[in-house]
């Protein structure tokens, strides 16, 4: 057996008989942990606080061939803010759930992936004039960048031409922008402002930091919830919701 040490959120959580939750740990060293918690749903359990979701703790395990048994516990914050407002915890769910499935394909963006998500979160929970869709949005499209999926916004996928500056076709097929003559090779493309590419590339040099000072326009904020919502879909082979 082995004991160790690490910094996680909690990201899943499942409950498991009369009083046990599996839950789903994100680290940024150690990756995807997944374990049950042992009675955490007693009224006076010692490890109540880390089966709940969203959990950003150190935690303390015991590492063994057959699984990890968590020992300790030490909460950093709960972001128990987020049970307050519904849209809040609804898009911080999201995202964990997100998080969770790009996990398990980018091994080498993890400690990037991790840092993206907390940051995301602690905005959603902390920050007091923030829209959730926004927050919601703007970290899916960071998580393309950090996951190299990053869309073909300057010439045509389909042929490599240029592309005008104005209004453009987007293929979440195909993995990018279409050119006028090349627009019908997806039927189910969408249609996208200069604006809407142009908020995609502003998106990705943001900083964690600066999460909450950036917006998008209403009607940009639809297109490009459709548009990453189908690019993400094609890319990871389901239903990704980013509305």
């Amino acid at each position: 057996m082995e004991q160790i040490k690490i910094t996680g959120i909690v990201t899943h959580t499942a409950d498991f008989r009369d009083f046990d939750r599996m839950i789903t740990i994100l680290t940024p060293d150690e990756g995807a942990i997944g374990l049950c918690l042992k009675g955490c749903r007693k009224p006076n359990a010692k490890l109540r606080a880390a089966g709940q979701m969203f959990c950003f703790a150190d935690f303390e395990l015991i590492k063994r061939p057959t699984g990890y048994i968590m020992t300790g516990c030490s909460v950093r914050d709960s972001f128990f803010e987020l049970a307050m407002d519904l849209e809040r915890m609804q898009a911080a769910g999201r995202l964990c759930s997100l998080t969770n499935l790009l996990f398990e394909a980018q091994e080498d963006a993890q400690r990037e992936l991790f840092a993206l998500l907390l940051s995301a979160i602690t905005t959603l929970a902390h920050a007091k004039r923030v829209n959730p869709s926004e927050v919601m949005l703007l970290c899916a499209i960071r998580m393309l960048d950090i996951c190299g999926y990053q869309p073909q916004l300057d010439s045509c996928v389909a042929c490599g031409a240029p592309v005008g500056a104005g209004e453009r076709a987007f293929s979440a097929e195909l993995g990018g922008v279409l050119c006028d003559t090349c627009a019908g090779q997806d039927a189910n493309h969408i249609r996208m402002s200069a604006g809407a590419i142009s908020s995609i590339r502003m998106a990705m040099e943001l900083p964690n930091t600066k999460m909450a000072t950036f917006h998008f326009g209403t009607e940009i904020r639809k297109q490009l919830q459709q548009a990453i919502s189908a690019f993400f879909s094609e890319r990871l082979e389901q239903k990704i919701r980013l509305d």
